[in-house]
C-alpha cells in the first residue's frame, strides 16, 4: 500500500518522457540524454552501452562524486475544487531536491522513505519538474561529522553511518562498485476526487476460535460533500465503520519528506476504525505447510450526495506468529498457526543494485525460482534495504516468509535527532505498508550491528544501545505489528554471535572451517546466515566472464569477483578449497595445476554436498535447529560469488542439492557412528504421507547386493526416523565405523517413493521418486570417474517444455544437462 490508494473516479498520470544529466563537481554537464522513464544513474549507463558493472572496458568512475539531474515537462491540467493532485516518487537516492519551474518544493535525505507531495495548485500552470540527486561525496566532505564509538570494516568510509541508503556499491570487497543513485520506480501523479485515503491501517489476528480484521482509515474530504457512510469487505462480509471527524490545516500525508504545502486549505478529516470477525476464514500457511490463503479487503465510502467512491486495499491472509524458546529459554523456533515450521532459504540481494525497482515479472520469477526448492523464507538483510510493494505482495501469494532487517548493517548509528526521526517516519511508513502481509513473519532491528560492537570488546549499553533496535521496538508497538520482533541478527546469546543461543550467523561449517560433525557440536538454534562459498557458476558464465586466454581461479576479474572480508589474508574460494579434499579425497591444488576442468567441477559440488549434509543435520526434530539462512540467493555479478544463483538467474548446483534437502517432503541420511546410518523422512504438507523407502549401497557407481526397502507412513507437519540396518534387516556396518575390514561399498543412496493418493503438490520420476539422497562413506570414492552409462530420453510436454529423463547404469552423482540455447535450465541430480 506504499504510495496512493486510488478510487473509482481517480486519475493517475504516470510520467514517461525523462531526461537525464550527469553534472561533474566542477558543475560541467558530463551527460545529457532522454531516458523515458526514470530509473537509476547506473541502470542508465549500462542500458546506453556503459555498463559499469560488467563491461570489460567501461570507464569506471564514483556515481557518489556526480549531481545527477532527472527532468520532466509536466503538461498543465486544472484540479476541479473537489480534486487533489499528489506527486509520489517510490524511492530518490541519496540526498535530493525536488524542484518545481527552478523553485524547491521538497528535500529528501533518506533513500528508504517515499515521497509525496501536493501540486494541485501548480498543476494548473503546468511546469518542468526537476529532480537533483546531490554528490554524495560533496555532502560528506561539506559537514563535520562525531567521530563514531566504534568502526566497521564492511565499508571503507565511516561517514556513511550518517546516511540512510544501500550499502551496496559502496561495500569494497563484495559488491560491484555501483551503488543505486536516482529514481527508482513509476513516478505518478494521481488526482483524487472527492475523497482521498490519506492514511489506511490493515491489521488480522488469528487466534483459536476466530480471525479478527481491523481496517483504521484517514480519509480525506476534498469537496463540499461529506462523508455518511463508511463500510468494509472481507469474504463476502461487509462491516460498517465508526467515523470521527477531525480538521487539520496543510495535513500531509505520511510518505511526505519535507514536501512544502502552497496552499492555506483547511483540510477536513474522517477517521474510520472498522473490527470485523469471522469463525470459518482459512489461515495463511507457507506453501510447504499448507495453502497462502488470502482475501481481497474493500472500503466503500458513501458521500451525502449518495455518490459512492470504492476503494481497494489489496489482499490479506490471517496468520498467528509465535516464537518458542525452548526449554531452556535460549531456543527460536517459528510456530505458524501453532505448528512449529522449520525455516529454510536465503538471503535476498536485489535483482539488480543498480536499480532496485524491477517489473513484477521479473520478481515474480525469481521467487518462484525459490519457491520452487522447496525453500519457505527469505531474508531481506540490513545491507540492502526495504523491497517495493510487489514483492511483499508476491510472498504472500506465493506462501514464502519474510525476515526483514532495518537497513542498519555494522556501523554505529548515530543517535543526533535529526537522524532519529528521520529513521522513525522510515520505519513507520515502511512497517505500516507491509505490515498487513501475512508472509512478515519476523522484523529485526539491524544486521550484526551488535556484533560488530561485541567483536570490538565494547561494553554492554555500547552492543546493545541502538537507533535501530530503539525505533523498531517503538514503532512496532505504534503498529501494532503482529510479526516478531528481534533487536539485531544475530543477538540472544551470552555474545550476540554466540551460536547456541538466539538467533546466530553460523559460519562454522564454512569460514572458520570447522568439519562438518560442528553443525551439530555448536548447537545451533535458528541461524539467518550460514553456509557462504564462492560458488562456481555454470561454464557458459564463465565464459562471459573471463579474460581472452584467462583461466579461472587466476583470472584478476574472477579474484576480484571472488568475495572476502575486508583487511584479512583470505577469501572465499579458500574457503571452499579447504572442504574440496575432505569431501572429495582429491587435492585442488594438484588439480589447479594439472586439471583445471574437473577443479572446477569438483568446486561446484562440494559445497552442494557440504549444504545439503548440513541442513539434512538440522532439519532433524531431534536437532537444536529450527531454521537456516543461506548467505545469500543471488550474485550481483558474474563471477564465483556466494549466490545460489548466478546473476544472469541461473541456479547453480548448490541450489539443486539444497531443493533435495528443502523439499515438503524429503529424505535423507545421517552418519550416526557406532549407531550405524539415520534415515529421516520429512512430511511438511498439511495431508500424512504414504510411500517406501528404498536404500542401495555401491562401490565404483556399481550396485552391490539387492538393494532393501520399506513402506512408511509419515503424518501430517511431521518427520519419522528408521535406522539404516532395521531397513536391511540385519547388521551391515554401514559406514564401515566398527573397522573389521576394507569397506564393501562407498556410498549408500536412498530413494524416497511415492505410493499414496495423489492430494501432494510435488514432482516425481518415472519410477514415483520424490526425493532422493547420497552419502559418500568412502572419501570421496563416490565422486571418482565411472564408465557407468547414461541414456537421456526427451519429449515435448508442451509446445514451450521440453522433458529430458535421464537414466543410468549405476550411481551418477551431479549429472548436468547442457543444452546450450535450447533450454535455460541446467541440473544437477543425482541418479
Amino acid at each position: 500500500m506504499m504510495g496512493p490508494i486510488s478510487a473509482t473516479g481517480d486519475h493517475f498520470i504516470e510520467l514517461h518522457e525523462w531526461s537525464y544529466a550527469r553534472v561533474s563537481p566542477d558543475d560541467a554537464v558530463v551527460d545529457e540524454l532522454p531516458i523515458g522513464s526514470p530509473r537509476g544513474v547506473g541502470r542508465i549507463l549500462a542500458d546506453m552501452g556503459n555498463d559499469l558493472v560488467e563491461d570489460r572496458t567501461a570507464n569506471r568512475f564514483s556515481l557518489d562524486a556526480f549531481d545527477h539531474v532527472y527532468r520532466h515537462n509536466i503538461r498543465a491540467h486544472t484540479c476541479a475544487s473537489d480534486e487533489r493532485a499528489t506527486i509520489h516518487f517510490p524511492a530518490i537516492a541519496t540526498i535530493a531536491s525536488v524542484l518545481w519551474n527552478g523553485q524547491e518544493i521538497a528535500r529528501s535525505s533518506n533513500s528508504f522513505l517515499p515521497l509525496a507531495i501536493d501540486i494541485t495548485e501548480r498543476l494548473t500552470g503546468g511546469g518542468m519538474l526537476e529532480v537533483r540527486c546531490n554528490s554524495l561525496h560533496a555532502f560528506l566532505d561539506g559537514n563535520r561529522w562525531p567521530r563514531p564509538r566504534f568502526k566497521t570494516k564492511l565499508v571503507a568510509d565511516q561517514r556513511l553511518r550518517h546516511v540512510r541508503a544501500s550499502l551496496l556499491g559502496r561495500i569494497p570487497s563484495w559488491s560491484p562498485p555501483v551503488p543505486f543513485v536516482g529514481l527508482a520506480g513509476p513516478i505518478t501523479i494521481h488526482v483524487a476526487r472527492s475523497v482521498r485515503i490519506a492514511h489506511a491501517s490493515v491489521r488480522t489476528t488469528l487466534h483459536a476460535a476466530n480471525a479478527t480484521l481491523q481496517v483504521t482509515l484517514d480519509i480525506e474530504e476534498l469537496g463540499d460533500a461529506r462523508i455518511t457512510d463508511v463500510s468494509v469487505r472481507c469474504a463476502d462480509r461487509a462491516t460498517a465503520a465508526e467515523l470521527e471527524r477531525h480538521d487539520h490545516k496543510n495535513q500531509s500525508t505520511p510518505t511526505t519528506s519535507e514536501a512544502d504545502h502552497p496552499d492555506d486549505r483547511r483540510q477536513r478529516f474522517v477517521r474510520i476504525h472498522s473490527v470485523s470477525q469471522a469463525d470459518n476464514l482459512e489461515p495463511w500457511w507457507p506453501h510447504t505447510h499448507g495453502s497462502p490463503t488470502q482475501y481481497r479487503v474493500d472500503v466503500t465510502v458513501t458521500l451525502e450526495t449518495g455518490e459512492q467512491s470504492q476503494f481497494s486495499l489489496g489482499q490479506t491472509g490471517f496468520r498467528r506468529i509465535e516464537v518458542d524458546r525452548g526449554h531452556d529459554g535460549h531456543g527460536f523456533a517459528l510456530r505458524v498457526n501453532g505448528t512449529e515450521v522449520f525455516c529454510r532459504g536465503s538471503a535476498w540481494m536485489p535483482i539488480d543494485q543498480r536499480d532496485p525497482w524491477v517489473s513484477t515479472d521479473a520478481l515474480r520469477a525469481a521467487l518462484v525460482q525459490l519457491r520452487d526448492t522447496g525453500a519457505n523464507m527469505i531474508r531481506l538483510t540490513g545491507v540492502s534495504g526495504w523491497e517495493q510493494p510487489a514483492f511483499y505482495s508476491l510472498c504472500d501469494e506465493l506462501g514464502l516468509l519474510v525476515w526483514q532487517d532495518l537497513p542498519f548493517a555494522t556501523l554505529d548509528q548515530p543517535t543526533d535527532q535529526v537522524f532519529v526521526d528521520s529513521v522513525l517516519e522510515e520505519v513507520r511508513v515502511n512497517l505500516n505498508t507491509i505490515a498487513a502481509s501475512p508472509c512478515l513473519a519476523v522484523v529485526c532491528g539491524a544486521t550484526e550491528r551488535q556484533q560488530q560492537a561485541a567483536m570490538l570488546g565494547l561494553d554492554h549499553p555500547t552492543v546493545t544501545d541502538a537507533v535501530g533496535s530503539q525505533v523498531l521496538a517503538q514503532v512496532a508497538t505504534e503498529v501494532g505489528l503482529t510479526a516478531v520482533v528481534v533487536p539485531c541478527s544475530p543477538s540472544g546469546g551470552h555474545l550476540p554471535f554466540a551460536s547456541d543461543a538466539g538467533v546466530s550467523h553460523y559460519y562454522g561449517v564454512g569460514a572458520y572451517l570447522r568439519p562438518l560433525t560442528d553443525a551439530r557440536h555448536a548447537g545451533v538454534r535458528f541461524t539467518t546466515e550460514c553456509l557462504a562459498f564462492a560458488n562456481v557458476p555454470e561454464p557458459a558464465v564463465l565464459q562471459r566472464l573471463l579474460l581472452e586466454g584467462e583461466t579461472p581461479p587466476t583470472d584478476p576479474r574472477w579474484k576480484e569477483r571472488v568475495p572476502r572480508d575486508r583487511g584479512v589474508g583470505w577469501d572465499f574460494d579458500d574457503v571452499r578449497d579447504h572442504y574440496l579434499p575432505m569431501v572429495t579425497g582429491e587435492d585442488p591444488h594438484q588439480l589447479r595445476r594439472g586439471d583445471v576442468e574437473r577443479y572446477l567441477e569438483l568446486s561446484r559440488v562440494v559445497p552442494a554436498i557440504v549444504a545439503c549434509a548440513t541442513m539434512h543435520e538440522w532439519r532433524r526434530p531431534t536437532s537444536s535447529c529450527a531454521g537456516a539462512i543461506t548467505w545469500f540467493l543471488r550474485d550481483l555479478w558474474r563471477g564465483a560469488g556466494w549466490g545460489l544463483i548466478d546473476s544472469d538467474g541461473e541456479a547453480k548446483a548448490v541450489l539443486h542439492a539444497l531443493t533435495q534437502a528443502w523439499s515438503p517432503i524429503s529424505v535423507g541420511l545421517i552418519d550416526e557412528g557406532l549407531n550405524g546410518v539415520d534415515v529421516w523422512v520429512h512430511n511438511d504438507r498439511p495431508t500424512s504421507f504414504s510411500g517406501s523407502v528404498h536404500l542401495a549401497r555401491t562401490k565404483g557407481g556399481r550396485i552391490m547386493g539387492a538393494p532393501s526397502s520399506t513402506n512408511v507412513q509419515v503424518p501430517a507437519h511431521s518427520s519419522i526416523r528408521l535406522r539404516a540396518d532395521e531397513i536391511d534387516g540385519r547388521f551391515t556396518d554401514p559406514t564401515n565405523a566398527y573397522l573389521f575390514g576394507p569397506s564393501a561399498h562407498d556410498a549408500i543412496s536412498v530413494r524416497l517413493v511415492h505410493t499414496g493418493s495423489s492430494d501432494h503438490q510435488f514432482e516425481t520420476g518415472n519410477d514415483g521418486t520424490i526425493s532422493r539422497y547420497v552419502l559418500d562413506v568412502g572419501n570421496g570414492r563416490s565422486l571418482q570417474r565411472t564408465d557407468v552409462e547414461l541414456r537421456a530420453h526427451t519429449s515435448w510436454i508442451d509446445d514451450r517444455t521440453l522433458a529430458v529423463d535421464v537414466s543410468s547404469s549405476g550411481l551418477a552423482r551431479f549429472v548436468r544437462v547442457e543444452s546450450g540455447s535450447l533450454l535455460s535450465a541446467r541440473h544437477h541430480v543425482d541418479i
